[in-house]
C-alpha cells in the first residue's frame, strides 16, 4: 500500500487504499501534488442512458424540461455544423436527428452519433480533415481567433453528441449501462495556470500492461480524446478505430465504483464477442487501470449523495 485517500460525510468515512504497482508509484506523487486542486465533492455518474420508464413518459409528452434540453442539444449540434460549413470547413455529413426520431427509437441514431463523434476526434487530432481516410479538407491558419473558434465549435459538437446519446436507449445500454460510479474531478477554477503542463502524466506501454479486466474498486478516470473500450462497447462502435483506446494520460482524477457492474460487463461473453466480431482478441488493455480498493465505508456509496469531502 502506497497511501490512503479518505472522503468524509457526517455519517462516516470512505477510505481507499492505493495499490502498490509500477504505475501507482509514479502516479501517487503526482496525485498528492494536485490534490489541493481537486473539487471538494465527488460527482455521481449514473447509468449510460435514460431510465426506461422516464423515456416512455417522454414519448407520452411528460417531462417537458427533459424534452426541451434534448431539443436544445439537437439545435446546438446542427448550428455548430452550420457555422463550420459557413466558415468553409465542409463538415462531411448532414445531421439526421430530431426529437421525433429519437422518441421513435429509429435504429440509425447511435451509429449516426458515433460517426459524428469520430469527425470531432479526427479533426481535433489531425487538424486538417474529418475522416481518417480522406485527403486534407481544410487548413487551420495562424489566425489565433479562427483557430480558437474552430476548436471551440468542434468541442461543442462533442458535448452535444454525448448529451443526445444519453437519450438513445439501445438494447446494449439497457442491459449493461447501469454503471454507477463516483468521480473526483480537477477544479479548473482553482488549478494554477503554471501547473498546466504538469496536469497529467503520460502512460507508457508498460503502464498499459497493468490494466485489468478483474474487479478493482478505484481506477483512473477516463481522460481520452475519443472513447474507452467500455463506452465504445455500449455504443456498439468499432474498437479498431484509432480514437478508441485505453487511457493515454493520467491526471489526479479518479473513478470509484460502488458495485460489480463494470466488472460484470468486462467479463461478460458479449464483451468478448464484440471484439471477435471486429477480428480482435480481448486482453487486459481493454479493461481499466487499477488504482486502489475501498477498505472502509463502501456502504455509504449509495449512488445518490455526493457530498463527500476530502479529509
Amino acid at each position: 500500500m502506497l497511501g490512503t485517500i479518505s472522503y468524509a460525510i457526517p455519517t462516516g468515512v470512505v477510505e481507499i487504499e492505493i495499490i502498490d504497482n509500477a504505475f501507482t508509484r509514479r502516479w501517487w506523487p503526482h496525485y498528492k501534488k494536485i490534490e489541493p486542486y481537486l473539487k471538494n465533492s465527488l460527482q455521481v455518474c449514473h447509468r449510460n442512458c435514460i431510465d426506461a420508464h422516464v423515456f416512455e413518459q417522454m414519448k407520452q409528452g411528460y417531462h417537458p424540461e427533459r424534452r426541451a434540453e434534448l431539443v436544445e442539444s439537437i439545435w446546438k449540434l446542427k448550428n455548430c455544423v452550420k457555422v463550420l460549413n459557413k466558415d468553409g470547413y465542409k463538415f462531411p455529413m448532414k445531421i439526421n436527428i430530431t426529437i421525433e426520431k429519437i422518441l421513435a427509437e429509429e435504429s440509425h441514431l447511435q451509429k449516426h452519433l458515433n460517426d459524428i463523434h469520430r469527425c470531432f476526434t479526427t479533426a481535433d487530432r489531425l487538424r486538417d480533415r474529418w475522416t481518417e481516410t480522406s485527403q486534407q479538407v481544410f487548413e487551420l491558419d495562424n489566425d489565433e481567433f479562427k483557430r480558437a473558434k474552430f476548436l471551440s465549435i468542434i468541442h461543442d459538437i462533442n458535448l452535444c453528441v454525448h448529451e443526445i446519446e444519453y437519450y438513445i436507449p439501445t438494447d446494449r445500454k439497457r442491459q449493461f449501462g447501469d454503471i454507477i460510479s463516483y468521480t473526483q474531478f480537477i477544479d479548473p477554477n482553482t488549478y494554477p495556470k503554471h501547473y498546466k503542463d504538469e496536469q497529467f502524466i503520460t502512460l507508457t506501454e508498460e503502464d498499459i500492461n497493468l490494466f485489468t479486466l478483474d474487479h478493482v474498486d478505484v481506477t483512473l478516470n477516463d481522460n481520452i480524446l475519443g472513447k474507452s473500450y467500455l463506452v465504445a462497447f455500449l455504443d456498439d462502435d468499432d474498437p479498431r478505430c484509432p480514437d478508441i483506446t485505453p487511457n493515454q494520460i493520467a491526471t489526479g482524477e479518479l473513478k470509484i465504483g460502488r458495485d460489480n457492474a463494470r466488472t460484470n460487463l468486462f467479463q461478460h461473453r458479449d464483451y468478448t464477442e464484440w471484439f471477435h466480431k471486429h477480428r480482435m482478441n480481448i486482453n487486459n488493455h481493454h479493461g481499466c487501470m487499477p488504482i486502489g480498493n475501498i477498505v472502509k465505508g463502501k456502504e455509504l456509496l449509495d449512488g445518490k449523495r455526493a457530498d463527500f469531502s476530502l479529509s
